[in-house]
C-alpha cells in the first residue's frame, strides 16, 4: 500500500453540532424551572459555556469525574440564576438535561457529506477524529 494522507476532524462544531443540542437542551432545560427563566436564553447558554469551561478544565485534569462534573455544572448554573437546590434535585436535573441534549445529537450540516467524500477515497485517505472531551457514547 502507498503513502496515505490522515485527515483530522475536530469532533465539536466541525462534526458534531455541539451548539444546536446545546441551546435545545438549556431550552427545555428552562422551560421546566422557573429560576432559569429570569434570565434570556442566550444569557443562560453564556452562563453555562463558562461553567463548562471552568468544569470541564477540572474534568480533564482529572480532579473530578464525569459525574460529579455534571452535578457541578447544574449547581452552578441554579447558582447563577439565584437559585441553590439540593444535592437530589441537581442529580436529577443534570441526569435529565444529559438525555434531552443526547437525544438532540446531530452533524453538523454538511459533514456527513465531506466524511462520505473520504470513504469513497479509501485508497487514498485515512480520516481521524480529535476531541478534548471523553469518548462514552
Amino acid at each position: 500500500m502507498g503513502a496515505r494522507t490522515l485527515v483530522l476532524f475536530d469532533l465539536d462544531e466541525t462534526l458534531f453540532d455541539h451548539k444546536h443540542a446545546i441551546r435545545l437542551a438549556l431550552a427545555d432545560l428552562q422551560s421546566r424551572h422557573a429560576p432559569l427563566r429570569t434570565v434570556s436564553l442566550d444569557t443562560l447558554i453564556e452562563r453555562a459555556r463558562s461553567i463548562v469551561d471552568t468544569v470541564h478544565l477540572a474534568l480533564l485534569e482529572g480532579r473530578i469525574d464525569p459525574a460529579a462534573a455534571r452535578i457541578e455544572r447544574m449547581r452552578q448554573l441554579f447558582l447563577a440564576c439565584g437559585d441553590s437546590p439540593d444535592a437530589a434535585f441537581l442529580d436529577r436535573t443534570a441526569a435529565l438535561y444529559g438525555g434531552v441534549y443526547r437525544s438532540l445529537r446531530r452533524a453538523v450540516p454538511g459533514s456527513a457529506d465531506v466524511l462520505a467524500r473520504f470513504r469513497d477515497q479509501r485508497s487514498v485517505w485515512a480520516i481521524g477524529i480529535l476531541t478534548n472531551h471523553f469518548t462514552e457514547a
